[in-house]
């Protein structure tokens, strides 16, 4: 169903820009499929949801959080649907899917301990950059929009 009040169209194979509304799972399931062979994560036992929830990682909103079990090759990936007021960027839970699932590709390496320094954060940050950075990329090569295309 599309959420015409708010202009909000659910997503087709076919579409030629990035999904930024799967609205049901198996539009979700669809992607998930695809992006897993694009990244040789078909070894991968991963599940993925939408959720209506407000996200959170380390006390900051996220648009997805991915709990990953790397020696089994099993993730969890829940993509939040809402919108958050302060951000620069379209929602879009396209890349949101993408991203999280770099994170099974390329884990972060950092302390999640109390043991954590000031340099265990910086590295984690340019780790996750790199990952934002490379799903966009992805997204851009796939759908032949430019960087511009992420800004509201």
């Amino acid at each position: 169903m599309a959420d015409t009040a708010n202009n909000k169209e659910p997503c087709r194979y076919y579409d030629k820009e990035p999904c930024c509304y799967y609205y049901d799972d198996s539009n979700l399931q669809n992607a998930l499929e695809y992006w897993k062979k694009v990244l040789h994560l078909q070894n991968w036992c991963i599940k993925a949801i939408l959720t209506g929830e407000n996200l959170e990682v380390d006390g900051r909103a996220v648009h997805g959080r991915n709990t990953t079990e790397y020696l089994k090759c099993e993730s969890f990936i829940e993509i939040s649907t809402v919108e958050y007021d302060n951000e620069y960027t379209k929602h879009c839970e396209e890349l949101t899917l993408v991203h999280e699932l770099l994170h099974c590709a390329m884990p972060l390496f950092c302390n999640d301990d109390d043991s954590a320094t000031m340099r265990d954060a910086w590295v984690e940050l340019l780790e996750h950059q790199r990952i934002d950075m490379l799903a966009k990329s992805l997204i851009m090569a796939k759908y032949g929009v430019g960087i511009e295309w992420f800004m509201k």
